[in-house]
């Protein structure tokens, strides 16, 4: 920078002289950047500045970057709506909170009462689900219980048919034995009768018996044979059987068992279907009801999101600042993701240039820097952040400068001249 001297009237060479010899003075507590300043009175005699200190100045990093403004925001809508009121113009002062742009909210106030029926109708339909739930599990449990009751009987039906079985063997056993002990005696009475006829004949061909003797006698004798006839008949049906050679009455046994085991068969499967078709039923339940919960969460978000963009018709100024653009009018149709209006904050400023990348090295967070822009007094500010990938050409890296003390009305985008010493 250039420092101006001012001379005074009747000041000649040596006072100018003496104002070159103080531009190369060490300063104790300035940075090695001259900040341009008014000076007068310039003393006549000044030493000659030291040559690191020559070097400092040389070394300073002269950068052209712009006025940044501390905080911008883009004011916009999530849905389509019709501008019915602009209340700033371009260039107007705004605080945080203050109501930049107005939509209709005929269209958001129809969709927030639709999601709030909307959120009803889920809430409804989850009640049902829960009931459907508690249903399926009290007829599912009603199912595998009758089932287990089922397979219950079948098995004592079972393990009836298993005693009849053994019955029908012992009775069949006994039976038989009473039949060929009946037989045995039935064909003792045979013999007998027919040696006590034998006999009475003899006796009576030597006149020892009468005819009625011995017609008595071969009355007992027929009667002896009938006797053993049928107890041979009913051994012979006692021994009498079906295809398979059993018994009757063990086959009736056996058939019984047979048809008692198919009924439990019958039962156990019953009982798996029961078990399957309860869990089946449960789960299909289950599923109704997170369905359900899934509906309400989402009629719950579409709510929010309704209540959310109904609250957005009057669109907000976020920040307080200057608004530097509107781009609508009444009547038209704001777009979600169209930048309605822009404000910029006015307050604490900062700045930002491109480093050449052959002064990096020279740059450094922390390093003090003076920002000049034109109609105002320089600035005091420090490197404040380097940017670590350079520009796609690979020429340049960002700076950004915190400024120290900036007025408060230094409008962003201005052109600045930076020094960093």
């Amino acid at each position: 920078m250039n420092l101006n001297i001012r001379y005074g009237a009747g000041v000649g060479i040596v006072v100018c002289l003496a104002g070159s010899a103080l531009f190369l003075l060490p300063r104790q507590s300035e940075p090695a950047v001259i900040v341009p300043h008014t000076v007068s009175n310039v003393p006549p005699s000044v030493p000659q500045p030291e040559k690191s200190q020559k070097l400092a100045v040389d070394n300073a990093v002269h950068l052209s970057g712009t006025i940044t403004p501390a905080a911008q925001a883009s004011l916009g809508v999530v849905q389509p709506g019709r501008i019915t009121a602009v209340l700033v113009r371009s260039g107007a002062n705004v605080a945080a909170g203050e109501t930049v742009i107005q939509i209709d909210p005929s269209i958001s106030g129809s969709q927030e009462t639709q999601a709030v029926a909307g959120t009803a109708a889920a809430r409804a339909q989850l009640v049902l689900s829960l009931d459907g739930l508690r249903a399926a599990h009290i007829k599912s449990e009603g199912d595998v219980e009758q089932a287990m009751q089922s397979l219950a009987q079948a098995r004592s039906a079972l393990r009836q048919a298993d005693e009849g079985v053994s019955a029908a063997e012992t009775q069949q056993q006994a039976e038989l034995v009473g039949a060929q002990v009946n037989v045995s005696k039935a064909a003792l009475g045979v013999t007998q009768a027919k040696q006590a006829l034998q006999a009475l004949e003899k006796i009576a061909a030597v006149g020892g018996a009468s005819v009625m003797d011995v017609a008595g006698a071969k009355d007992q004798y027929s009667s002896a044979k009938q006797d053993l006839r049928a107890a041979q008949a009913q051994l012979q049906a006692l021994n009498a059987g079906n295809k398979s050679g059993s018994p009757f009455r063990i086959a009736h046994a056996i058939q019984l068992q047979q048809q008692a085991r198919q009924g439990v068969a019958a039962a156990t499967k019953g009982l798996r279907l029961a078990q399957q078709g309860a869990a089946v039923a449960k789960d299909a339940a289950q599923a109704q009801v997170a369905a359900a919960l899934a509906g309400v969460a989402q009629a719950r978000a579409g709510q929010s999101s309704a209540t959310a963009a109904a609250a957005m018709n009057e669109i907000v100024s976020p920040i307080a600042g200057v608004v530097t653009s509107i781009a609508v009018h009444v009547g038209e149709i704001a777009q979600p993701g169209m930048a309605l209006a822009t404000v910029v904050a006015t307050g604490n400023p900062g700045a930002e240039a491109l480093a050449p990348a052959r002064d990096l090295p020279r740059l450094h967070v922390g390093a003090v820097a003076y920002v000049d822009v034109a109609g105002f007094k320089p600035v005091r500010a420090v490197v404040s952040w380097i940017s670590p990938v350079a520009s796609p050409d690979g020429r340049d890296f960002r700076v950004k400068f915190s400024l120290v003390n900036a007025p408060s009305h230094l409008p962003p985008a201005l052109g600045a001249e930076i020094t960093v010493d």
